[in-house]
């Protein structure tokens, strides 16, 4: 009997939906907790790393800021495609594109991100 292993397609939205859970818990714990989950884990120790990745030929969307969640097999991070320079005040603008990947190894899916997931990715991102 032959199994068929799910995609990163098949998987997205719902790895999406469980790091979602995960963010807005930090966002409604508030700043009075330092915006600490109900495990005590802060906003601030939540992603690995917030870093720029540069256009290049496997990245013909542009260059974006990556807030990297996990990593290895799979793994899972919000990609914010905007201006490298991003303003002072850490604002990204109405413009940006967000996308949330889920990746595995020799595969990889995106969900854009739009109305409350928007805003919630932003805030995140604005925390940072």
């Amino acid at each position: 009997m032959a199994t068929t292993q799910l995609t990163c397609k098949d998987l997205v939205l719902n790895q999406w939906h469980s790091r979602r859970a995960e963010l807005q818990e930090f966002r409604d714990a508030g700043p009075e907790s330092e915006y600490a989950n109900s495990e005590g884990a802060l906003l601030s120790e939540y992603p690995l790393c917030l870093d720029y990745v540069q256009r290049d030929s496997d990245n013909p969307i542009g260059g974006y800021w990556r807030y990297q969640i996990s990593f290895g097999g799979p793994a899972e991070e919000l990609r914010f495609y905007a201006c490298e320079h991003v303003p002072p005040d850490g604002y990204l603008g109405d413009s940006t594109r967000v996308e949330f990947w889920f990746l595995n190894w020799f595969d990889g899916a995106p969900i854009e991100l739009v109305g409350d997931d928007l805003e919630l990715a932003l805030w995140v991102f604005m925390m940072a």
